[in-house]
């Protein structure tokens, strides 16, 4: 559904909603790599942990 949304909205001729769905799919992106980033320190620190 998402996807439909933001392909919609890129498609649009409008500037404001071609826009909004570039800043939308970047803010995605940058959430998933602060999650990736996360998750990545997290599982560094357990492992250092566990080689205690």
């Amino acid at each position: 559904m998402h996807t439909y949304l933001v392909q919609a909205a890129a498609d649009n001729d409008r500037y404001e909603l071609r826009r909004s769905a570039e800043i939308g799919q970047n803010l995605l992106w940058d959430a998933a790599g602060l999650l990736q980033d996360q998750d990545t320190r997290t599982v560094s620190a357990n492992s250092s942990i566990a080689d205690g």
